[in-house]
């Protein structure tokens, strides 16, 4: 018996809605497994010893005395 489009249409959506769930469930496990085994509890610390290696931009100064 040969297969109607609609068959063939349903067939491949049920494979493509079940590698949607598959990679979903890697990508959640993935996400919440490695990313807890490697957080380190310093990370906010760091985060400011690097903001005082940033260049501060200082405001322009008026040298002429008046504003424009």
């Amino acid at each position: 018996m040969k297969q109607t489009f609609r068959q063939r249409l349903w067939k491949i959506s049920r494979w493509f809605i079940a590698l949607f769930f598959l990679m979903l469930a890697f990508r959640l496990l993935y996400g919440y497994v490695v990313a807890d085994a490697t957080h380190e509890a310093g990370l906010s610390n760091r985060f400011f010893i690097t903001l005082d290696n940033v260049k501060k931009i200082t405001p322009p100064t008026i040298e002429s005395g008046f504003i424009e």
